[in-house]
């Protein structure tokens, strides 16, 4: 019997592939033994650097003196390779020779950079931000490329032109990494981060296209797979959780009511109740535009620690803007997607001098709700 045709779509790397100069080509593997073993292959690496970095604190500083943590990065990692499993790697099982490039380019440069973070950090992150989009684009190959409009196909050369964006910056990364052996020493080249930087705004360009194309294709599945696929992609958009492993192995002997007049001795401030009289008045939908503002999810999102300043006029609305944000936060951490959020509230007006003194006895009461898991939170809501 006739095996059916197979999908343009399932060939988009080799396609890629075949729209890049001879220069690119030269640094990319195309013949490596066992294809289809790339992703457990490189999901081990990244477990095994993560480890590593655990073990050293791993850490390194920015151009802009921001720190990051190493590990949290190497998660991230992880994590877009297990997405990129639970969305279905048919692609690498029909043409291994193709689909696993990026992954065989992203484990080769993870190997090299890792042994040297204080130089390489910022690649590492980089590989990551790939590794993101690879999912991603694997989702909408799922979600939008399984149509024949010509606005699919628009989107499906578009989506060419951004993998062909990627296997140029891993080429070049390679070549950045390679620059202490003889092998680049013998070339008059010489490449920097800021070769690596233009490299990420092509693939950020052609990103963009693809958003634009995406949004002249009309989806309105609503299959049981489609709500499925949906649900996964928004899911990349969640910041990593970390959690230390050490705080999911406290226990005590305290009874619920003893632990509930502890936590209130050390703090009687009844920041639930500033959070809830905050929220009073806010309609659906309010604060939105601040939850998708993209130096807001940049910040959200970010390996490195740092404070997002909401300033503006008194009246202007900024603490109802706030507990938008905080009851995001705590809808993610119910659904199991980030660590339980910790809060308080601070007034600049004279009249509530005892908020403001209150407020500084907050954070122990707010981190010993997050230690003991949500559950102190709860009970102290119902009181208050």
């Amino acid at each position: 019997m006739t095996q059916p045709t197979v999908p343009r779509t399932n060939n988009l790397w080799a396609y890629a592939a075949t729209e890049l100069p001879d220069n690119v080509k030269r640094n990319i593997n195309f013949n490596r033994p066992d294809k289809l073993n790339i992703l457990a292959e490189l999901h081990a690496t990244a477990e095994h650097s993560r480890q590593r970095s655990v073990e050293s604190r791993w850490k390194y500083a920015r151009k802009n003196g921001e720190v990051v943590i190493v590990r949290d990065v190497l998660g991230k990692i992880i994590r877009w390779v297990d997405t990129f499993k639970q969305v279905g790697d048919a692609a690498v099982q029909y043409d291994p020779g193709h689909a696993s490039l990026p992954w065989a380019g992203i484990r080769f440069l993870l190997q090299v950079a890792v042994n040297d973070i204080a130089k390489y950090g910022s690649v590492v992150e980089d590989l990551a931000r790939v590794a993101e989009l690879i999912c991603r684009f694997a989702l909408i190959k799922q979600l939008y490329l399984q149509g024949t409009s010509k606005e699919a196909k628009a989107l499906e050369l578009a989506v060419v032109k951004l993998y062909a964006r990627t296997l140029v910056f891993l080429s070049t990364a390679k070549q950045y990494l390679e620059q202490g052996t003889a092998k680049r020493i013998a070339k008059s080249a010489f490449l920097t981060e800021s070769d690596l930087g233009l490299g990420l705004n092509e693939i950020q360009v052609a990103e963009k296209d693809v958003d634009r194309c995406m949004a002249l294709v009309d989806k309105m599945d609503n299959t049981e797979n489609y709500a499925k696929l949906i649900g996964i992609l928004a899911r990349i958009d969640m910041p990593l959780r970390r959690m230390d492993d050490g705080l999911n192995n406290i226990h005590d002997d305290l009874q619920a009511s003893k632990r509930t007049r502890i936590v209130q001795w050390l703090s009687p401030e009844p920041y639930i109740q500033h959070h809830k009289q905050n929220m009073q008045g806010v309609l659906t939908g309010t604060g939105q535009w601040l939850l998708a503002d993209p130096i807001f999810k940049r910040w959200k999102d970010d390996s490195a620690s740092s404070i997002l300043w909401l300033h503006g006029i008194p009246g202007s609305g900024k603490s109802k803007l706030v507990s938008v944000v905080i009851e995001e936060a705590v809808a993610r951490y119910k659904a199991g997607d980030s660590p339980q959020p910790v809060f308080f509230y601070c007034s600049r007006n004279p009249a509530d001098t005892d908020v403001n003194e209150q407020a500084e006895r907050a954070q122990p009461i707010g981190l010993l709700s997050q230690l003991s898991g949500g559950q102190q939170l709860a009970r102290l809501a119902r009181i208050g």
